[in-house]
């Protein structure tokens, strides 16, 4: 399967709690199993027996994820909180997304024998559905990311920032405004370089399955493909897409720190406060979890 789309949906429900921290959140993050299923179900048109041994490795998952790794958020928000009134440098930004890359990383990991279990019971029809997921998948990035004018494209992501930015500072001002339009003129983002690695992992993933499936690869050998399709899809073999991909990341880290400089002290409280919200829904969770 698209062992992607399962750690990245988990992943997203997990940052929906830290970046929200509403009762909805935590409804969401409480029935993250459930929500994974369905979602994993639209891309593969899971059979019956697939389909209850996939909810039994997705609770088993939660339960590990809920116990091992929320505290570990909650250790996070903390330091932020601590942060939050001060400047910040554009390393301490990277810092911090290296320990969302390492929690990334964990629940990876932690996925491998679910993974591989429905990989070995994946079916040729299944192969199709999932092509054809893909490809409505693809119409849809191709719509928000590479449709219409540079200019409507900009404000697209514009829009896209502010709301990420007022979820944590409330409303924005001429500051942030400033910080956001100074860094979307200068920004190396390319469109193209992420839709042909978007392209690359599903075609890897399909063809890695197709194997499986046509009874090419014993049990050791599938073993083996599903974290070499694991290790692919989290770093791209494509030395320039990676070089590419480390300048983005260092590009976001100085606009981070630079949106997070220009706040007034009233939006640092707004964040300090929600960081406080955050960090007491995720000891509600872990709590109901014992």
């Amino acid at each position: 399967m698209r062992s992607f789309h399962l750690i990245s949906g988990l992943l997203a429900l997990t940052i929906a709690l830290v970046l929200s921290g509403c009762s909805a959140a935590k409804l969401a993050y409480n029935n993250a199993p459930d929500l994974s299923y369905w979602w994993l179900d639209s891309y593969l048109d899971l059979g019956d027996a697939q389909g209850a041994r996939l909810r039994t490795d997705l609770t088993t998952l939660h339960g590990w994820h809920r116990q091992n790794e929320l505290p570990l958020y909650i250790g996070t928000l903390e330091n932020l909180r601590r942060l939050a009134p001060t400047n910040v440098t554009p390393e301490q930004a990277c810092d911090l997304g290296d320990g969302f890359q390492a929690r990334f990383q964990s629940l990876l990991n932690q996925a491998e024998p679910a993974l591989l279990s429905l990989a070995q019971n994946t079916k040729a029809d299944q192969l199709t559905h999932l092509a054809q997921q893909f490809e409505k998948h693809n119409k849809k990035w191709r719509t928000e990311w590479t449709e219409g004018s540079p200019t409507e494209r900009t404000a697209r992501r514009q829009k896209q920032l502010v709301d990420r930015v007022e979820m944590l500072y409330g409303r924005t001002e001429e500051p942030q405004m400033a910080v956001l339009r100074a860094a979307l003129a200068t920004s190396g983002f390319d469109a193209d370089w992420r839709y042909r690695d978007l392209l690359r992992r599903q075609q890897d993933t399909l063809a890695t399955l197709r194997r499986v499936v046509e009874g090419q690869l014993s049990e050791a050998a599938l073993k083996v493909e599903v974290r070499a399709l694991i290790t692919r899809i989290g770093e791209s073999p494509d030395a320039g897409y990676r070089n590419y991909a480390a300048r983005m990341t260092l590009e976001s880290c100085r606009t981070l720190a630079a949106l997070h400089n220009s706040t007034s002290p009233a939006q640092r409280r707004t964040f300090q406060d929600r960081l406080q919200g955050y960090e007491t829904d995720a000891r509600t969770l872990v709590a109901a979890g014992r």
